[in-house]
């Protein structure tokens, strides 16, 4: 669950391929650990499933893995909210009453959120639910397929298939899982992309398809070496898990930074524009229901007013030049954005040079084209990239420097306790002191 590693850079190839959720251990790590390796440590045999005990005993072994997890990534939000769902599942299962995956993850968001009732507005609290939503309801779109492709195939009575076609069926209904599980994620948390101004990837399903198999060995891998790592004789095992582990993570990096750079890697939603673009495809929807227009009429159409719609929008908002304050009340960064240009004024610390960092990937700046550090005695360097830099504190008294930019052209004097920054953007003059 450290992220302190990762640079800003990878973390936007991560948010550019579709893998951002990869990088915050939630639910679909829970899924993995108490769904997928417990079903391989205790099989479900026929006999097992109509006995009670059974389900005991697999609900105890969950919890226990759940914990686990929780204990290793250090008790985190998102961990714990799907943690919390499987405690509240398992406990079902002890006191007799019937599994129901959303009734448990209602009841931990409730319990969660008891203490702090605004915490429903965090938008990782949102994006996690959202995303704990479509993956229930990808899940159930692959059952009720595999039900239906059962009951055709039984009613053919076609013969015993052989064991390479098993095994591609195996296969094709394995990517079958990832695409519909992907795809649903995808749809539930669009929504509050869109009311929070934030991007998505085209490309989400792709990576989802292609990738993701890996965060399993990962996660096993990773927690074998940490396991093993509590025992100094079995250094040598806990290298070799350590190794792979580290393989595996950078197959997943390099092909994070292979997609972030496609064309069109990321959409950027302005929040009144997307919301428009909302209210036109549920009108839309409404109508071909009210009209009854079959689906495979309505989807495409739905589809494509949608990309001309989201195309327009970012075409209409690329050439509008935004200055916007980001970090501390006290000491905040100024952004000047244009189109994938920034120019960024910066005060403060690692905080602040986090919320500038979301707010260029918001805004859809690939370059900070000018990063000027405004602060007198900086205790920690800023460690934006940017084509040119400019340092305050190195600079005579009394001094002036002039930057030209296409968001902005920045003239800066430097005074005796500080320096004067004039910002002359879209016709218009403003005035940074620090």
């Amino acid at each position: 669950g450290d992220r302190s590693g990762l640079s800003a850079q990878l973390r936007s190839a991560y948010r550019g391929a579709g893998l951002s959720h990869v990088l915050v251990v939630s639910g679909m790590h829970v899924s993995i650990l108490c769904g997928d390796v417990l079903g391989r440590l205790l099989p479900s045999r026929k006999k097992r499933l109509r006995g009670y005990t059974g389900r005991r005993v697999r609900a105890l072994f969950s919890a226990v893995l759940a914990l686990l997890l929780v204990g290793v990534t250090g008790f985190t939000p998102s961990v714990l909210r799907a943690a919390g769902a499987v405690w509240l599942s398992a406990l079902g299962v002890w006191v007799y009453g019937p599994t129901d995956a959303l009734t448990s993850l209602g009841v931990a968001g409730v319990l969660m959120t008891a203490g702090n009732s605004c915490a429903v507005c965090d938008v990782g609290f949102q994006l996690s639910f959202a995303a704990v939503v479509g993956t229930l309801a990808g899940g159930a779109v692959v059952r009720r397929s595999q039900e239906a492709w059962e009951k055709q195939r039984a009613k053919k009575k076609r013969p015993r298939l052989r064991f390479w076609k098993r095994k591609a069926l195996g296969l094709a209904g394995s990517l079958w899982e990832t695409v519909c599980i992907s795809a649903c994620a995808s749809m539930a948390t669009f929504p509050v992309l869109v009311l929070r101004g934030m991007s998505t990837s085209l490309y989400a399903l792709v990576s989802g398809a292609a990738v993701l198999w890996l965060v399993e060995p990962i996660l096993l891998t990773g927690l074998g070496a940490a396991l093993l790592g509590l025992a100094p004789a079995l250094a040598p095992a806990q290298q070799v898990c350590s190794c792979c582990a580290e393989f595996l993570a950078e197959v997943l990096n390099r092909w994070a930074l292979w997609v972030s750079g496609w064309p069109g890697a990321q959409i950027y939603f302005d929040t009144a524009c997307a919301a428009l673009i909302c209210l036109l495809l549920l009108g839309l929807g409404w109508l071909a229901y009210h009209w009854r227009v079959r689906p495979r009429v309505a989807l495409p159409c739905l589809v494509l007013t949608a990309a001309l719609a989201i195309g327009l929008g970012n075409v209409l908002n690329r050439e509008i030049v935004r200055v916007e304050l980001a970090g501390s009340r006290n000491a905040p960064a100024v952004v000047i954005t244009r189109g994938e240009s920034a120019v960024v004024l910066f005060r403060g610390g690692s905080s602040t040079q986090q919320a500038v960092e979301t707010l260029l990937t918001r805004r859809g700046a690939r370059e900070v084209e000018m990063l000027v550090d405004l602060r007198m005695n900086p205790r920690t360097p800023c460690t934006l990239e940017a084509r040119e830099r400019m340092a305050a504190d190195e600079m005579p008294r009394y001094t002036t420097r002039r930057a030209h930019s296409s968001p902005a052209e920045l003239e800066v004097l430097r005074v005796q306790n500080g320096c004067i920054v004039r910002i002359s953007a879209a016709g218009r003059q403003f005035v940074a002191l620090s």
